[in-house]
């Protein structure tokens, strides 16, 4: 009868409620379990030395090894982060921040309702 496939389909939307809220405490207890797992590891690994040293490695995920082409790199960043500040022109590292104008254009970037850029004075430096 038409009335009893309404209620399997009301009962089967409920299951569905049901499985999806059970789905998301597992999910949510999983997520405790691991932060919890995660705090007890780090609370039970011997404290190291502290003469041992740390093994780095040298990244490689910008393709680039040298130190000359990692500076590029950031100095294309600051560029890209100081486009459009009156008195920066970006195109090394030593004279174009000496006046202080590129670094207060880049951390205004970053925060510009900190300070009015505007009002700042490359011969005025105190």
């Amino acid at each position: 009868s038409p009335k009893l496939d309404n209620r399997s389909s009301k009962s089967s939307g409920l299951d569905s409620k049901q499985d999806a809220m059970k789905t998301q405490t597992l999910l949510r207890s999983n997520g405790a379990q691991a932060k919890r797992a995660l705090f007890e590891r780090m609370n039970s690994e011997p404290l190291k030395a502290k003469d041992s040293k740390p093994k780095l490695k040298r990244s490689q995920s910008f393709g680039v090894s040298s130190a000359s082409g990692i500076k590029h790199i950031l100095l294309e960043w600051c560029r890209s982060k100081t486009i459009g500040y009156q008195n920066v022109d970006i195109q090394n590292f030593s004279s174009c921040w000496s006046d202080g104008m590129a670094f207060c254009a880049l951390v205004h970037s970053f925060f510009p309702l900190e300070f009015d850029y505007n009002n700042l004075n490359s011969s005025n430096r105190g």
